[in-house]
Formats: C-alpha cells, sequence, structure tokens
C-alpha cells in the first residue's frame, strides 16, 4: 500500500470520528454541555410558583412556563428541551424535545406520572425544577440550561374523584390555608338507621375528591336522628373557632316529636375530624332555641370574638305569625354549649319586596372591610320568577343586631343556600346549590359595590 492510499484511510478514520461526536442522539444529562451550561439566563416565567397535582388522573394545565429566546443563538440555529428536577433527591426524567417552541404547558398529569415513576407516591410536598435545555440543530449537543423552581403537592391516588360541579345541596366552603385547600362537609347517611357527616377535599375549587365519614352518630346522643323514622340532617356548615373545627347542621326527631333545631359537632383534631357531639343531651346539643321549629343556622365570628348564632325560624313552625318565617340571632359562648343573653328577632320574609313573603333560609353573615357593614345573604323563592333565590340586607350599624335594611333586588336567581369566602389567591366568590329541583354544586366570582354583593 503506498504512501497516500495510507494517508487516505487514516483521514476518513479521523472523519468518522468526528461525525460520531456530532451525531443527533440525546445527550446524557450532564454531559456535553459546555461551560455556559448555567449561563443561558433564559429568564424562564412560570404562570404560578406553587404547581398542585391531584395524582395519576389529573389531566388539566396546571401552569405554563415561558421564556425568552436563547441570547446569542438564532432561532435557526438551537432548539428546546425540557425536562423535571427536584431538589434534594435524585430525580429520572428524560427531557423531552419541544422544537423552537419558547412556551410548554406542564400538566399534572405529567408531573404526576414523573412522580409515580420515581416512585414518590401518597401525600408528599416537593420542591422541583422546571428545566429548559438550549440544543444545537446541527449537533445535538446541549449548550445552555435555565431553570426555575416551584412546589409540587402530591396527593394520594387512593381518593376518589368526584365530578366538576357534582350534586350536592346546601353546600359550604372551608377554606384550609395552611394546607392550600378547601373542604365541603355535607350530610350523609351511615346506615339505614343512622346519619353522619362526609367530607370533599378539593385543591382548585374544580376537581373533588371524596374523604369518607368524619362524623359517625351510630354511638352518641344523636343516634335518636333515625332515618327509618323519617328523620332527617341537612345543611352543614364548617367553621374554625379558636382552633377547633365545627360543624352545625340541622335535624329533625319526628319519632320523638321534638321540633327541627340546628346542632353542633366538634374536632379538635382538623377539618377531618373525628367530630363529637359538644354536649351530651338533646337539649344540650340545640344551639337554637329549645322547643322552637329553628333551622339553617350558620356562625358569625365578630371583630370582639363573640360568637352568633343565625337562624330561622320556620314559616310553617308554630313560633311564627301567617306562616311567614323570621330570622333570628343568638350568642353563643366561645366552644358553642351555652348561650348568652336572649335571642333577636332581625327580619321576616315579607320584608322583601322580591320574595314570595313565607319562606326564609339560608341566613349568612359577612363583614365588609371598606365600609364597616354587616351584610347578610339569605334564600327564599322569587316573586316574579318563582326560582329560588337569593336576597341581601345590610346592617348600617354593623351590628348583629342590625336594624337590616333589604335590598330591592335578588343576588341571583335559580339558586341558594349560599356563603361567601376569599380563595387561596385572596378572590371573593360565593358558593351555592344551583337549580333547587336538580341542585349541583356552582361556585361564581362576586365583588363587593357600595355594600351590595354582586357578580362579576
Amino acid at each position: 500500500m503506498n504512501r497516500d492510499i495510507i494517508i487516505l484511510c487514516a483521514m476518513m478514520c479521523i472523519a468518522v470520528i468526528f461525525a460520531s461526536c456530532g451525531s443527533d442522539s440525546e445527550p446524557v444529562p450532564g454531559e456535553n454541555e459546555g461551560q455556559n451550561v448555567e449561563e443561558a439566563n433564559l429568564q424562564i416565567e412560570s404562570f404560578r410558583s406553587s404547581v398542585e397535582t391531584c395524582g395519576i388522573g389529573a389531566d388539566y394545565v396546571a401552569n405554563t412556563f415561558t421564556w425568552s429566546s436563547a441570547p446569542g443563538y438564532s432561532s435557526d440555529e438551537v432548539t428546546y428541551a425540557v425536562k423535571l428536577e427536584c431538589i434534594g433527591r435524585t430525580l429520572s426524567h428524560t427531557p423531552i424535545d419541544i422544537g423552537a417552541a419558547t412556551s410548554y404547558e406542564l400538566t399534572n398529569r405529567c408531573i404526576a406520572n414523573v412522580l409515580k415513576n420515581n416512585n414518590l407516591r401518597g401525600r408528599v410536598t416537593l420542591q422541583m425544577k422546571f428545566v429548559v435545555l438550549v440544543k444545537m440543530k446541527s449537533t445535538g449537543k446541549t449548550v445552555g440550561r435555565s431553570q426555575c423552581q416551584f412546589e409540587v403537592v402530591n396527593y394520594d391516588d387512593t381518593e376518589v374523584r368526584i365530578p366538576q360541579n357534582f350534586s350536592i345541596r346546601d353546600p359550604f366552603v372551608t377554606v384550609d390555608r395552611e394546607n392550600r385547600c378547601y373542604y365541603i362537609i355535607t350530610a350523609a347517611r351511615v346506615s339505614n338507621l343512622h346519619y353522619g357527616l362526609r367530607a370533599y377535599k378539593s385543591y382548585n375549587l374544580d376537581t373533588w375528591f371524596d374523604k369518607g365519614l368524619v362524623y359517625d352518630a351510630s354511638n352518641d346522643v344523636l343516634s335518636v336522628v333515625n332515618p327509618s323514622n323519617g328523620d332527617s340532617n341537612w345543611a352543614p356548615d364548617t367553621y374554625c373557632v379558636n382552633g377547633a373545627y365545627y360543624t352545625l347542621f340541622t335535624v329533625s326527631v319526628n319519632s320523638m316529636n321534638i321540633p327541627r333545631f340546628t346542632t353542633a359537632v366538634r374536632s379538635d383534631n382538623g377539618i377531618l375530624g373525628p367530630y363529637r357531639p359538644i354536649a351530651n343531651s338533646l337539649e344540650g346539643m340545640s344551639v337554637t332555641p329549645v322547643g322552637e321549629q329553628c333551622i339553617d343556622g350558620s356562625l358569625f365570628v365578630d371583630t370582639d370574638g363573640s360568637v352568633w348564632t343565625v337562624f330561622t325560624k320556620e314559616w310553617n313552625g308554630p313560633q311564627v305569625t301567617n306562616q311567614v318565617g323570621e330570622t333570628w340571632a343568638q350568642q353563643l359562648s366561645a366552644d358553642l354549649t351555652e348561650k348568652i343573653g336572649e335571642p333577636v328577632y332581625l327580619f321576616k320574609a315579607s320584608d322583601a319586596s322580591w320574595g314570595h313573603g313565607t319562606v326564609v333560609d339560608s341566613p349568612f353573615i359577612w363583614r365588609d372591610a371598606e365600609s364597616g357593614c354587616l351584610l347578610m345573604l339569605w334564600s327564599s323563592f322569587s316573586r316574579l320568577s318563582g326560582n329560588y333565590a337569593i336576597g341581601q340586607l345590610t346592617s348600617t350599624s354593623g351590628k348583629v343586631e342590625g336594624p337590616w335594611v333589604q335590598v330591592s333586588v335578588p343576588v341571583y336567581d335559580n339558586g341558594g343556600h349560599q356563603m361567601l369566602f376569599y380563595d387561596l389567591d385572596g378572590n371573593l366568590k360565593m358558593s351555592f346549590h344551583y337549580n333547587n329541583n336538580d341542585a349541583h354544586l356552582r361556585i361564581v366570582d362576586v365583588k363587593i359595590v357600595d355594600g351590595k354583593v354582586q357578580l362579576k
């Protein structure tokens, strides 16, 4: 073999070696990234700093990340890939090539599958990194890397998902700001003989999870509330008062000829209970006047720390005139076990020009921070539409005792048993059941303008 042939063969071998270094194969993270890997400076922006996932079944968009084009490179020179990393843990996640796009929608399903593949199951909070890799189109090498951090809360995959706007009456949303979630506690039947309470949990007010029973009345003073005798319980509201959770709800004990009354159970172990009765007798369990037909008791804790229950003397009970329902208030002790003073009359159904004039349901008091007035939402039937509707009164004195003045038009038509709350992002919302005949959960954005609640 002459010298020219030998030189030619050597040059061909060198070319093959260089070509193999520039192959299109996916680089192993950390390899071939050069000196600029931590200096890409893409200015990644995330839609939210806390991304919440709901297990393997979650498929809605959790976060959209956007970034500027890689400095120093034209759009024809580079392509992008994204991946997830976890602070303090080794996380296996193959980069996902996204081409020339400079944004990426990270879904809860993607996050949940990454956690599952890395055996991170159940309830766990993780500090995550969303990483953008800058890759040369010509060689496939990673030449730059930028990242931003966010928090992931992974939830128990065993929780049962409830569809959005699930069927429910009298929904009351309790906000758990420490754990960044929401709860609705509803009336439930434990058996053919006993009632209880069931909890639903959400992280976004759209998807709800059935958390099971939080109260079982089978073996306590409320075991006499017997479904087989036509007894019932309904309209639970749940509040945190002085570090304890209380759920108020109305019961009827027809079999014992006891008028309907509102009662309360207490949990010292968080909102999911277990709950226990606040007293050992039916008389002691009543937070409304004993022996009077009272329903829909809610709680209001005033700025001076005083605790009130606001309730309805029902239109068809013996304590009202001409079947016109009335709303009253009763001050309670801090643990709800004692009544303080006499109940205070607030208003009657016929005071509202828009209503039928008999039914008063679900009074709920809210203090307007801007005006200092107290606002009361309540439900009745509209004189014009015939629908269940939400009305409002105002106490310009800022006191529960009033006087209370009716607002002339309803806040909402074709829904009722409402309450107000601030969501985890500080937005004022109203929850209620929509369509009284086929009740479903509805949560809407509202605002308070000149002391009046209005839909946004």
